[in-house]
């Protein structure tokens, strides 16, 4: 073989050699480019995930905030018309007359006599003979 059929020859090679080392780094830059792209998509997700886990758990801190409200104010409700009904009381009011007659079905305009016989509760409707 002559020198420069050595010299092509070599050329030849070191060619083949630079375009297998090109092709390896290609390969290697697009895996770190796929590898890269997955990862940026996992932080993606899971940032979504996690702002959604904190938009929830506020909404739920929020409604049990709200419900505690509620609780809270019924329970000063309650404790007001306990201390209403308790002053009543002291002042000689007879309880079972007073809370039946707040009752819907009896009405402010109609008496209600606790103990008497049904015939002398008043009736709205008079029978004539």
């Amino acid at each position: 073989m002559s020198e420069s059929e050595e010299q092509t020859q070599a050329l030849e090679e070191f060619k083949l050699r630079r375009e297998k080392e090109r092709i390896k780094l290609k390969h290697e830059m697009e895996q770190k480019l796929q590898d890269h792209t997955q990862e940026m998509q996992k932080l993606t997700q899971d940032w979504v995930l996690e702002e959604e886990r904190l938009v929830y758990q506020s909404a739920l801190k929020l409604e049990a905030e709200e419900l505690e409200a509620k609780l809270e104010v019924e329970k000063k409700e309650h404790q007001l018309k306990a201390a209403h009904l308790e002053s009543l009381r002291e002042l000689g009011v007879d309880m079972t007359r007073y809370l039946v007659a707040r009752q819907p079905q009896f009405g402010p305009e109609k008496e209600v006599i606790v103990g008497a016989p049904t015939s002398t509760i008043p009736s709205n409707h008079s029978s004539t003979i």
